[in-house]
């Protein structure tokens, strides 16, 4: 089960919950996840070749939680907005386990 919790605007907790995510979403997530490797190889080589900034990293990232969820409300703009700098980074790091380990309760 994927779940992304962040405060409206009158700061009160908001949560969405989605059973698995679509084909095309984890295609996405994995073509990241090569990319990032190729970034981390070049980074350790000193080469430019690959390498990413961290701007992109996040908003990659970002765009990558938006894209697994169905509902409208949770897009770019809202994750932006929506979650404490804090919380970012473990929001998205539980997100992309949860769908890459998939959903052990509908096994």
């Amino acid at each position: 089960m994927l779940e992304i919790k962040w405060l409206d605007d009158k700061q009160k907790e908001f949560t969405v919950k989605q059973k698995g995510i679509k084909t095309r979403a984890m295609r996405e997530l994995i073509k990241f996840y090569t990319k990032m490797e190729k970034h981390e190889k070049a980074v350790a080589e000193g080469t430019e070749k690959g390498r990413m900034d961290e701007l992109q990293i996040v908003d990659e990232m970002i765009y990558l939680v938006a894209d697994m969820f169905n509902d409208p409300r949770v897009n770019f703009d809202t994750i932006l907005d929506s979650i404490d700098f804090n919380e970012l980074m473990p929001t998205i790091e539980g997100i992309f386990e949860k769908a890459m380990g998939g959903d052990e309760e509908s096994k």
